[in-house]
């Protein structure tokens, strides 16, 4: 889910299982404000769609968004796996077993 600051509009990506239905207060990393992010899914895990009608403002304020390059987003840190030599050598020799 993407979120983004009301302050400052610095746009950070979060796993929306980490909000409550209800919602949850975050701070922005950046300006420091803090605000309460509403969540989009109940208390099942569905998505809510929102009863509130679009506006053309609104539309077009999320399609000049849409158009804006999105900056680097903190996210969960995944740490790559190397190939380790070790194996590397081990596959060579089973191969060269096998020939």
């Amino acid at each position: 889910m993407l979120i983004s600051c009301t302050s400052c509009h610095s746009k950070y990506l979060v796993n929306s299982a980490d909000l409550k239905p209800d919602g949850r207060t975050v701070q922005c990393a950046n300006c420091g404000y803090q605000w309460h992010q509403e969540s989009f899914l109940n208390e099942e895990g569905e998505i809510l769609t929102s009863s509130a009608p679009s506006t053309s403002t609104n539309s077009q304020m999320e399609e000049k968004e849409s158009n804006l390059p999105t900056p680097n987003l903190p996210s969960t840190y995944v740490k790559e796996q190397k190939v380790s030599v070790l194996n590397s050598i081990l596959v060579v020799l089973f191969v060269i077993i096998l020939l």
